[in-house]
């Protein structure tokens, strides 16, 4: 995906990315400790669904609050 970007923005996508992964880890981690997504055995359980409540800001626009719906088949589960 990265290869159709132009290079001048490279590093700011790949700023994005890393950005991403961290509030993703984060996130996660949260879910854990609250026990929604726990490991029993050899088996990892997570909710059916989960939200992840983020801020975007496009350049010229107001700051938008937005929700991603994330399913436990998004990330890898079975």
């Amino acid at each position: 995906m990265i290869a159709k970007i132009p290079q001048a923005f490279h590093q700011e996508v790949i700023k994005w990315y890393e950005l991403g992964v961290k509030r993703g880890m984060n996130k996660a981690t949260d879910l854990m400790a609250d026990g929604e997504i726990y490991k029993e055995g050899d088996t990892v359980y997570a909710p059916d669904e989960m939200t992840v409540n983020v801020r975007l800001k496009i350049s010229g626009r107001p700051w938008k609050k937005i929700e991603i719906k994330v399913r436990p088949k998004d990330i890898g589960f079975k």
